[in-house]
């Protein structure tokens, strides 16, 4: 493995939004779409190659992010805690192995985000 490159994820959830940090070193290496997957298939890899960073569940979605209100609060408050809000240059990568570390993150979901309550 490579040097480990920090990559910060804002990642809808089905009760919410969350904060990921992910090892982008993976998306690097040469055989990245044959072995991203390894590093979401348990608890123990994903916790080596994920850092959950924050949570914030939302009862109505649309509220969290609306074009009339603008984003809410806690909303506000959870990405500048999760280091997203500073200025930083920020690159866009959009590939196989990317949509191969969205499903991961996606999987992982159910380890590091609570369930809307099913009442």
């Amino acid at each position: 493995m490579g040097e480990i490159v920090a990559v910060k994820v804002l990642f809808e959830t089905s009760s919410g939004f969350a904060i990921f940090c992910f090892d982008g070193g993976f998306l690097n290496e040469a055989n990245a779409i044959e072995t991203l997957w390894t590093h979401f298939v348990s608890k123990t890899t994903a916790s080596l190659a994920v850092l959950p960073l924050g949570f914030e569940m939302f009862e109505n979605k649309s509220d969290a992010i609306n074009p009339i209100s603008g984003i809410d609060e806690r909303l506000t408050r959870m990405i500048r805690n999760g280091g997203l809000g500073r200025h930083f240059l920020i690159t866009c990568q959009y590939d196989e192995a990317v949509l191969e570390v969205m499903w991961g993150l996606k999987t992982s979901c159910i380890l590091y985000c609570p369930k809307r309550n099913q009442s």
